[in-house]
């Protein structure tokens, strides 16, 4: 039987590591026994880094699930059905089904689980079920420690923030103030409330200085100085529960949570309470508004156009103009919106004309098709050419072949393997070609659409137009320049 070996730490295990236990190796020695006496031929050994957490964040088990529906093995071997997963009954579902609909079975070294036999799907479902209640049941004992352990003003986050260091308290932790670092936030609170400094002059300023942040540089950045500025912690307070988040596959999203913990820490603060008050009437005072408002967005380009530094350009209102500038404050010089918007149109029209001139007399009968077939079958002979690789390695650990015979054979193998890879990238250049062609026609309507329409669209309507054809935008201007003298790097992208 076909069998993919799957491994995964649980919160108990990374316990009996600070052991110098290995809980891994320890799991795998036993479940390889297993499949000895048991006869499963092991094909895969997946090991998972991660102790739990949502399924989109668990690589090793979404490489397994999607395997599993190519039919690449016939059963799973675990050491119980929670090493699988004991998130949500979501995930729990999407896993469980994935392996009854392809027939997998589950084989632990205590019961093998056929999921379309009603007894053995009551019994993993039981297991799912008790496993989920065990996860949400430390989950929460841990969460309620670490309130318990908040309210009475001790640490319970993870790195100490910069100007102080963990240390511990009885069995707790409480934060001690680095001195040299003190001295950094004493000066970066001062120019933001008493010399009505922004983020962007105190990181010039701390440069300037050769005052080092905690990564031990003088790069410091406008988000580091915010996060400082809004953190309570350097005013003796400790708090909990700041920000709600919740995971997607987008990435984590979080939001301030108004009604959160904060009391007074067993820590010294660095600055008065008072000080830092007065620091988020300055913030509040600063504050810039999203690009996003009740009736749409209020920034045309948003979310497609760059700094030359890689960060997102924003909308700033300057002087009741609105202005394009580097998120991240790196130097770049903003340019009004008005002017951006005018060379981007400028520069679509030289693009589209540049097309026109290219597909002009190019009514040539495509080959994709001819070429997509040749590929197919170098994929298939690619596939065959590596299982007969791999078949050398059993071969070997089965001793039917000895060194120099696998040696000899898989060289052969290798270098046939090799011949195809060529083959198949000569191809695979020659579609990209034609289809590079193909593009070009695609994208001269979508362009025409863009330059036909454009003027006569709201905000929110321009940036949606937009996103159908162009995937980002990067914009260049340097210290110095003309209100004109900038540049902008397009990037189309194709909806086919």
């Amino acid at each position: 039987m076909r069998t993919c070996m799957y491994l995964r730490k649980s919160r108990a295990d990374l316990e009996k590591e600070q052991c110098g236990i290995d809980t891994l190796s320890a799991h795998k020695k036993i479940l390889l026994e297993h499949a000895n006496k048991e006869n499963l031929n092991v094909i895969d050994i997946k090991e998972e880094i991660v102790s739990g957490g949502q399924l989109f964040n668990r690589i090793e088990m979404l490489k397994l699930l999607a395997e599993a529906e190519d039919n690449k093995f016939d059963a799973v071997l675990c050491m119980d059905i929670d090493r699988l997963g004991r998130s949500g009954m979501k995930d729990q579902g999407i896993i469980l089904d994935t392996f009854k609909d392809n027939d997998i079975k589950i084989i632990t070294p205590q019961k093998v689980y056929d999921l379309n036999d009603e007894t053995d799907m009551l019994h993993t479902d039981v297991k799912s079920f008790i496993a989920r209640q065990e996860l949400n049941l430390i989950k929460n004992r841990l969460y309620r420690g670490r309130v318990s352990s908040a309210e009475d003003g001790y640490y319970v986050h993870g790195t100490a923030p910069f100007g102080y260091k963990k240390i511990k308290s009885g069995r707790n932790y409480t934060l001690e103030i680095v001195p040299e670092e003190a001295k950094i936030i004493k000066i970066i609170f001062d120019m933001y409330v008493n010399e009505d400094k922004g983020a962007v002059q105190i990181c010039n300023e701390l440069s300037r200085l050769g005052l080092k942040n905690a990564s031990s540089n003088t790069n410091w950045s406008v988000r580091t100085i915010k996060k400082i500025v809004h953190n309570e912690t350097y005013a003796g307070k400790i708090t909990f529960g700041k920000r709600t988040y919740k995971a997607s596959k987008e990435g984590t999203k979080s939001k301030l949570n108004p009604n959160y913990l904060a009391v007074d820490g067993k820590h010294e603060g660095i600055i008065s309470y008072d000080l830092w008050q007065q620091a988020q009437k300055k913030a509040k005072a600063r504050y810039n508004p999203p690009a996003r408002t009740n009736t749409g967005i209020r920034n045309p380009l948003a979310g497609i156009i760059k700094c030359s530094c890689g960060y997102a350009m924003v909308l700033k209102e300057d002087n009741k103009a609105l202005r394009l500038v580097c998120s991240k404050r790196c130097g770049t010089v903003g340019t009004n919106i008005i002017r951006v918007e005018k060379r981007l149109i400028h520069d679509l029209k030289e693009h589209l004309n540049s097309l026109l001139a290219e597909v002009k007399g190019k009514a040539v009968e495509s080959k994709t098709d001819a070429l997509l077939y040749k590929k197919s079958i170098l994929e298939e002979n690619l596939k065959k050419k590596q299982q007969q690789i791999n078949k050398t390695y059993e071969l070997l650990e089965q001793e039917i072949y000895d060194t120099d015979t696998f040696l000899k054979r898989n060289g052969v193998l290798s270098s046939e393997l090799e011949t195809l890879k060529k083959n198949f990238k000569s191809i695979d250049d020659e579609i990209k070609e034609e289809e590079e062609n193909i593009d070009n026609e695609v994208l001269i309507p979508q362009i025409k659409n863009i330059l036909d329409v454009y003027d006569n669209l709201t905000p929110d309507k321009k940036n949606k137009l937009l996103k159908s054809t162009i995937s980002r935008i990067t914009y260049y201007k340097k210290h110095g320049a003309k209100p004109d003298d900038f540049k902008l790097k397009i990037d189309m992208k194709i909806s086919k």
